[in-house]
């Protein structure tokens, strides 16, 4: 063989090569913009839940009936904030302080007025 053609058959290697790495370059470009857009789609799925369950947990405060399998979720959901609302109380005295009951922000004991809300403290 002479240098022409073992040249033209390295040079036909490379771009066939070439051609492959591109189209595999491509097919993970584009199964991983499905994977995003599946997560995505997922994320939307989980977000509605968390609506429905807040819809549902908001029925259930206003005394509305609620099916008796859900009724369980929604005491143990009561159960944990009086758990937490006994923490922060707690967690005032020690640091000697209080929350605002309407937005949380926890301030000096001395203060009259919530400054984030205008909450009367007294």
């Amino acid at each position: 063989m002479n240098f022409k053609d073992n040249f033209g058959k390295i040079s036909k290697s490379i771009g066939d090569k070439a051609s492959f790495a591109a189209k595999k370059s491509s097919e993970l470009f584009e199964v991983t913009k499905i994977n995003m857009a599946i997560d995505s789609e997922k994320e939307k799925v989980i977000e509605i839940e968390e609506k429905i369950g807040h819809l549902v947990y908001t029925a259930y405060k206003e005394k509305e009936n609620v099916d008796s399998s859900v009724l369980k979720l929604c005491r143990k959901i009561d159960e944990i904030t009086e758990n937490i609302a006994s923490m922060t109380k707690k967690l005032a005295k020690i640091k000697n302080s209080k929350f605002c009951s309407k937005c949380d922000l926890e301030l000096p004991n001395d203060t009259k007025y919530c400054p984030n809300c205008g909450k009367n403290l007294d």
